[in-house]
């Protein structure tokens, strides 16, 4: 928030060097810049209450620096008559939860003198009228939003009540909103006159033609106001205090003072009295023991410094011993709750650079997490494969699911998130690869200094579906490539997955056909151990999908359940000494139907050659002519090798006859 430093002058006799407070409010409160006349002070949440205005920036200063602030005096001289000979004020929800005004008579409003519009329009507001800028006036000055109503246009009562569904409100800019349930409202008994903490009704305006008015000082509920707000995309700066809450000393103080201001300059009479719903609530006392406190900064304070900054802070010393203070914390603090409360009061008082390092006894051996071990492991070998590891968001959108919906119910319910920030975030992520997918799509479309059009991304992250009523969270695996040309992306992933059970000390995995239909994929394989344990899934994204999301060249995704693959991980490896004799490699090249994976084949030609054959590599896929359009082309690798003796070329000449034989009978291939 920006202050004019001529407006924070006006609490203090002695001349401020402002560049000088911006550093101190900058180390000991709030991050600070001091730049021609005005101080640009980030004030945190939680002390915008009492410190998020003039008055109350003020006294931060008075209290880091020592300069002694002045309050200002005034005077209110009252009519005999009553406020309650004027109007009725009740309440019908628990979400007011003070409400104080006055009634003033026979005002005369008219424009602002230059000084009042300079200072309303300094801080970012406009100029309305006499009446309506020195509320706003006083609401910058000591921090509570009040509100002006016009009382000949009031039905003689208010009544604080919740809006009932699609109730329509019509707003002082001349905006009609239609309300959900639940929001708070200032009513009469025929019509809305203002949308509670937000902003007037246009039914009870004031204007230059103004002459009674009743001033409401109240304290809304933070919460309802925030959501009422970002539901009608309205939000005011009295919205912007309210969902930061207010102090009720504070409401009320503002209550007088612009009874009082509008008593001087607009010739008002105040009725006797303020209506006040209910009392103010006096702070809990808290208990702050010494001893805890030197633990907490690290060095010994003496008693009579802490009693001397508590008393600084305003703080009631109700009791005092040797071991503790018990305090009643200033009624305007909001933020004072607990003794660690005061701590960092006293902390930042002393000065954080003053504060001496210190660690903490340590009483137990941490144990090594298994998960965040295995995590690391991955994440080693991946990259050194070559792929790069990104960060993604948790959620997706419904674009999202509309697209993967087939097999995220396959695995479960999706979770929707009650407060979304936006719709883009609206339910968490059941698997990783779905924004892997969109990150593709943005590097290969958006980036124009990308070069290549290879990318090789993985994620390691948290995904959750719902599963017979119960949350089922997991650690999953996410991995997204792309090339241009489909067969090199294929062996491609295959050769990563490969990768990832070697590692594991794994042969391989195994890949079966998926056991339903997704339109989202145009080849789907479910991913299994050796142990036929369902682990992941392995596919590339059918030309819908691609479209949907801009991609213009195939992608390779995988997904794997690390939860399930960390129990391989813990397991005992066995290692094979080096080979002793050498290898025979044959390649084998045939030609079989479009739908037979290369997988199936692999499995057939290790059930003829047993232990005899060390590995199979698939070196090359190619579809295209000569062959027919439902025809695919595979090329092999076959290493054979014994590890007793020298393996001869004709014990290798029978067992590929055998293979040949097999494929042939098994899937009708054709040898090139």
């Amino acid at each position: 928030m920006r202050f004019r430093t001529k407006d924070l002058q006006e609490f203090f006799n002695k001349k401020i060097d402002w560049k000088k407070v911006a550093q101190e409010l900058t180390e000991k409160s709030f991050e600070t810049l001091y730049e021609d006349g005005y101080l640009d002070v980030d004030i945190l949440p939680n002390r915008f209450s009492d410190a998020g205005n003039i008055y109350g920036l003020a006294k931060e200063i008075s209290l880091i620096t020592g300069y002694k602030i002045k309050d200002e005096k005034f005077k209110i001289k009252e009519i005999s008559k009553k406020i309650e000979n004027f109007i009725k004020i009740s309440s019908r929800t628990h979400l007011c939860l003070n409400y104080f005004a006055r009634v003033i008579l026979d005002v005369k409003n008219s424009e602002s003198p230059n000084w009042l519009k300079e200072f309303v329009e300094s801080y970012g507001l406009n100029s309305i009228n006499l009446i309506v800028d020195l509320s706003n006036y006083v609401m910058i000055k000591y921090g509570a939003p009040l509100h002006v109503f016009d009382l000949d246009k009031v039905e003689k009562e208010i009544i604080v009540r919740e809006s009932k569904e699609k109730e329509v409100f019509h707003s002082l800019k001349d905006v009609y909103y239609t309300l959900p349930k639940g929001c708070i409202l200032i009513t009469d008994k025929k019509k809305i006159l203002a949308l509670a903490g937000i902003q007037g009704a246009k039914s009870a305006e004031v204007d230059l033609n103004t002459k009674n008015i009743l001033i409401e000082a109240a304290i809304f509920d933070p919460s309802t106001i925030y959501k009422t707000s970002r539901a009608l995309n309205l939000q005011t700066e009295a919205s912007y205090r309210f969902e930061r809450k207010v102090s009720e000393i504070n409401s009320l103080k503002s209550l007088e003072y612009l009874t009082y201001l509008i008593q001087k300059y607009c010739k008002g009479k105040p009725a006797k009295g303020i209506f006040q719903l209910n009392k103010i609530q006096k702070p809990d006392n808290i208990l702050l023991k010494f001893e805890k406190l030197n633990n907490y900064v690290g060095e010994k304070i003496s008693d009579k410094e802490i009693t001397n900054l508590l008393k600084r802070l305003g703080a009631k010393i109700m009791k005092k011993s040797k071991d503790y203070v018990y305090i009643t914390p200033p009624i305007e603090r909001l933020d004072l709750k607990t003794d660690v409360d005061l701590i960092e009061e006293i902390a930042r008082f002393i000065g954080y650079k003053k504060v001496k390092e210190s660690f903490p006894s340590v009483f137990k051996i941490g144990k090594e997490n298994k998960v965040l071990k295995f995590e690391d492991f991955l994440r080693k070998n991946l990259t050194s494969a070559g792929l790069d590891e990104v960060i993604t968001y948790s959620f997706i959108d419904d674009e999202d699911l509309v697209s993967f919906e087939e097999i995220i119910r396959q695995r479960g319910e999706i979770i929707e998130i009650l407060n979304p920030v936006s719709n883009l975030f609206k339910y968490y992520r059941p698997f990783v690869f779905i924004n892997l997918v969109k990150a593709i799509s943005k590097n290969l479309n958006y980036y124009n200094w990308l070069r290549t059009k290879e990318i090789e991304i993985f994620e390691i992250g948290d995904v959750a579906v719902i599963q017979k009523n119960k949350i089922m969270e997991d650690i999953h695996l996410g991995i997204a490539i792309t090339r241009e040309n489909l067969q090199n992306l294929l062996a491609l992933g295959k050769g990563i997955l490969n990768y990832l059970a070697e590692i594991l000390g794994l042969k391989k995995f195994h890949y079966k056909p998926f056991t339903q239909n997704t339109n989202s994929f145009k080849l789907l394989s479910a991913i299994h151990t050796e142990e036929e344990d369902f682990i992941g899934f392995w596919g590339y994204l059918s030309e819908d999908i691609m479209k949907k999301y801009e991609i213009k060249q195939p992608v390779f995704v995988a997904e794997i359940n690390l939860t399930k693959l960390i129990n391989y991980f813990e397991k005992e490896k066995l290692f094979k000494e080096i080979p002793t004799y050498p290898a025979i490699i044959r390649d084998l090249s045939l030609i079989v139907a479009e739908y037979i994976q290369s997988d199936q084949i692999e499995n057939e030609i290790y059930e003829v050659a047993k232990d005899l054959l060390e590995d199979i590599e698939l070196f090359d896929i190619y579809q295209g002519p000569p062959l027919k359009e439902n025809e695919k082309s595979l090329a092999y690798h076959l290493i054979f090798r014994r590890s007793d003796r020298t393996l001869k070329d004709e014990e290798v000449d029978i067992l590929m006859s055998q293979i040949i034989k097999r494929l042939q009978d098994k899937f009708g291939a054709i040898i090139r």
